[in-house]
């Protein structure tokens, strides 16, 4: 039949072994915890200001503004937002009308204005391989 390797054969060949290296050095990096690198960059850019996170389903703060009760407003110049445009067909082919545009903000600074009050704003979503989609304002 086959050769089975001891204990010994198995320790040398893995330790030599360059494709065990780098598998063993892929899944032995640092975790990574996006949310709060982002945090810690807006605590550095506003070390003025107390900096607090929230679930969009606990207070969609963009859903408030859209409603008329604040206002918000994305700031464009440079890089300071990441979109991606998505297309919505009509309800029904048989229906008239071309569909629409639609932004889908992944990253975006915004002003933020309500009661007299104005504040920066910032909008993070990302994918995470464990959680899914992940997002925070």
């Amino acid at each position: 039949m086959g050769h089975f390797a001891n204990e010994d054969e198995v320790r040398v060949s893995m330790t030599r072994s360059p494709v065990f290296t780098a598998f063993k050095e892929h899944f032995s990096g640092k975790p990574v915890n996006t949310e709060l690198a982002v945090i810690e960059r807006v605590r550095s850019l506003h070390s003025d200001k107390h900096i607090t996170t929230v679930g969009t389903r606990s207070a969609d703060l963009l859903g408030y503004a859209k409603a008329g009760h604040a206002q918000a407003k994305l700031t464009t110049a440079g890089d300071s937002y990441l979109s991606q445009r998505d297309y919505d067909a009509p309800a029904s082919r048989m229906d008239s009308g071309d569909g629409e545009l639609s932004d889908d903000i992944d990253f975006g600074h915004y002003e933020y204005a309500w009661r007299g009050r104005n504040f920066p704003f910032y909008r993070v979503c990302w994918y995470d391989d464990a959680h899914g989609s992940m997002s925070f304002q």
